[in-house]
């Protein structure tokens, strides 16, 4: 998906045309979608990150995985985005 963000706002000749997949989901109550950047899956493994989100306080979840991602020497900028259905 970053390619083709990238491919869509870098104009090049060279550039390979985007791909840009539509999937659907539909959260029930209780449930929550994480999206982050690379710059948190560069540094914190999918059991880490589950780890992360053990509880019911969004903010502290985010707070955690800022912690682990800096902690594991986060060069780079990262975001993460918690959409949860209750």
């Amino acid at each position: 998906m970053g390619q083709a963000l990238d491919n869509l706002f870098i104009f090049s000749q060279e550039a390979e045309e985007p791909f840009i997949g539509l999937q659907r989901l539909k959260l029930l109550p209780g449930e929550s979608l994480l999206l982050v950047s690379d710059g948190v899956t560069l540094h914190l493994p999918d059991d880490d990150l589950a780890v992360c989100l053990s509880g019911n306080n969004l903010a502290a979840n985010v707070q955690r995985i800022f912690d682990e991602v800096m902690a594991q020497g986060a060069e780079d900028n990262f975001s993460a985005v918690v959409i949860a259905i209750h």
